[in-house]
């Protein structure tokens, strides 16, 4: 069965609204590739996969051929540019790409659940999250962040929003693997 059948419609995020800004963040990097996966070929962690459209709000229409560059941590709440003294070697790109939005405006993509981490030296720790960083002709970009009900430390993240919240379901493959779903709506104001 589609896991999107599973999620209830009042937990069905709608395009009515501009979505929510957050911040850009130190570990964002330019020129990631196009590619449906995010985190590098069996990479520990569990499965997750999000799917989504991104809208216009002045049309409410969809918006084919956006870009969105995605970032992450891994299982364990580490970047690949986190370490200033060792950079990830020219070309490599560890729990980032770019999609690119189909004919309706659709995307999706696989990777693992990030992990938490804590910010130095604040004693804060940040809850998982994916970063977004939208481009659509004609459109403001948009840089945000996507977070997941029930995971530790939304109250206590200064960038967590509740409209940035979506939940999570279990689903299962055909061949039996299990995954976690989400769905999160992107919605952009006209330039």
């Amino acid at each position: 069965s589609d896991p999107a059948d599973q999620i209830p419609a009042h937990a069905r995020p709608t395009p009515l609204a501009p979505t929510t800004r957050d911040v850009l963040g130190p570990y964002y990097r330019k020129h990631a590739p196009i590619r449906s996966k995010v985190s590098p070929p069996l990479a520990p962690g569990d499965t997750l996969v999000i799917v989504g459209r991104v809208w216009g709000f002045d049309t409410k229409k969809p918006l084919p051929n956006s870009i969105i560059e995605l970032w992450q941590a891994d299982k364990d709440g580490v970047y690949d540019n986190e370490d200033k003294t060792r950079p990830p070697p020219r070309g490599s790109f560890h729990y980032r790409t770019t999609v690119i939005t189909d004919e309706h405006g659709r995307y999706e993509f696989e990777t693992i659940y990030p992990g938490p981490y804590l910010i130095q030296p604040t004693g804060v720790w940040r809850s998982p999250h994916i970063h977004y960083r939208v481009h659509a002709e004609n459109y403001k970009e948009l840089t945000t962040q996507l977070f997941f009900a029930g995971a530790p430390y939304l109250d206590t993240d200064p960038y967590c929003k509740p409209s940035l919240i979506i939940p999570l379901i279990d689903a299962t493959t055909p061949g039996g693997g299990k995954y976690k779903y989400g769905e999160f709506e992107i919605v952009l104001e006209a330039r």
